[in-house]
């Protein structure tokens, strides 16, 4: 009996001991599980978040395909002013032609940058293209020609220039004042294909078209241009004035201190004749009787002194060289005669009766509002400026001023003046001549 007993307990011992070592296996599996399904939790939350941005990039794209077919046009429409193969291969043709019509002479031509485009190994779409040239002429052909490449349809920019004036040895008798010069243009061929090759987008030309009619390119691209003027008068900036000019008719050599005092002097009278010019525009402008006098006075001046110094110099001869002689006239002598004259028409007395009128009319006017005050200070001023009375109908308007400021200032002392009745005289078989005491 206890034998059973004693198996009875090993038993259950070992079954405690099975059944606690499987718990625990288990728990131990579940445990692992757990752990693979946290982890594969967080792969599906991570795909989902790398679905979710894809997601949103696939939704951009065909706004990005749009975008890029629209810059396209644009790219096409602004390589419009850019020189096209066949451009480029009549450029020189071009060069030469513009040469012929100005007037310049091209003593080198070098295109090897554009022959040898083709051998180049950049991939940049935009290739850029120099000419080297080395020609002669004056100032006038010279920007002229430059002038031609300025107003040409396709793009054009000069990148380098040089002007070196040639000495008064090396010219031929009686020719003018003519530059070496070293110019370098510089263009643009639009070249796509040697960038990487475009991206393939489908139905690219229905939706083109598409992106056309909701938002046309409204592009209107157009080179600049400007059409130069030779003149004749204009003054070469690129020549030193001092040189020797060279013998006038019946004169001897011009000395260079002689010409260079002399284009010094010109150019002081035209900035001394624009002031001048400026001057009598602003006397309009200025306020005041008195103070209009003053200037008018001043300006009228310096309308003398500058007559005076015009005339002594044309008397001297002042001007040698026959260019600075033309420049003279046409520029100083000739306009300043006829502005003398115009400002002679309504100058001197009779602009001060006109001046002297005006305000008359403004203090009788100003008396019957009642602004005496006003009156009274600005013919006090008027009077006691010295004004010129040998002129008769200046002193009748001059009396006329006083009269009315007289009048002002008696309403002004009568109004400033404490009156009281203190007595009074009735007579009674002739009423009208009754009297009022006053004070």
């Amino acid at each position: 009996m206890l034998n059973v007993i004693r198996n009875a307990k090993k038993k259950a011992w070992i079954i405690i001991g099975v059944s606690t070592a499987l718990v625990f296996s288990c728990a131990g599996v579940v445990w692992m599980d757990h752990g693979t399904i946290k982890e594969e939790d967080e792969k599906i939350a991570g795909l989902e978040a790398s679905i979710t941005k894809a997601e949103g990039r696939i939704s951009k794209i065909r706004g990005h395909e749009d975008r890029v077919l629209r810059g396209r046009l644009v790219v096409k429409e602004y390589a419009k002013i850019l020189p096209s193969d066949k451009d480029i291969h009549e450029f020189v043709k071009r060069i030469t032609e513009f040469s012929v019509a100005s007037g310049v002479e091209i003593s080198e031509l070098n295109d090897s940058d554009a022959r040898n485009r083709g051998r180049r190994q950049s991939k940049d779409p935009f290739q850029k293209i120099n000419y080297k040239l080395k020609l002669r002429g004056d100032l006038g052909a010279t920007l002229d020609f430059i002038n031609r490449f300025e107003s040409y349809e396709r793009f054009v920019k000069v990148g380098q220039l040089k002007i070196a004036s040639e000495t008064a040895n090396s010219r031929d008798a009686g020719e003018g004042i003519r530059h070496n010069v070293d110019l370098e243009l510089e263009t643009y061929v639009y070249e796509p294909g040697r960038a990487l090759t475009a991206v393939e987008i489908a139905n690219s030309e229905k939706r083109t078209f598409e992106i056309l009619e909701k938002e046309p390119l409204n592009v209107d691209l157009a080179m600049d241009s400007y059409v130069y003027q030779p003149r004749s008068d204009r003054r070469d900036p690129f020549a030193d004035p001092r040189r020797s000019i060279g013998t006038g008719a019946g004169e001897g050599p011009i000395v260079d201190a002689e010409v260079e005092a002399q284009i010094a002097k010109l150019e002081e009278l035209v900035v001394r004749f624009e002031t001048l010019k400026r001057d009598l525009a602003a006397e309009d402008e200025v306020e005041g009787f008195v103070a209009r006098m003053e200037y008018a006075k001043r300006l009228s001046q310096s309308f003398i002194d500058f007559k005076n110094e015009v005339e002594e110099l044309r008397k001297v001869k002042f001007f040698s060289k026959a260019d600075l002689l033309d420049r003279f006239d046409e520029e100083i002598a000739e306009p300043f005669l006829v502005l003398l004259a115009e400002r002679e028409a309504t100058d001197g007395e009779g602009l001060k009766r006109q001046e002297l009128m005006a305000q008359l009319e403004h203090y009788e006017h100003a008396f019957s509002e009642g602004r005496f005050s006003d009156v009274v200070d600005g013919a006090d001023a008027i009077l006691s400026a010295k004004t010129d009375l040998d002129d008769p109908e200046i002193h009748e308007i001059l009396e006329g001023i006083q009269r009315v400021a007289g009048r002002a200032r008696a309403r002004i002392e009568f109004a400033q003046m404490s009156l009281a009745i203190t007595g009074y005289v009735i007579l009674e078989n002739r009423p009208t001549g009754s009297v009022v005491i006053i004070n």
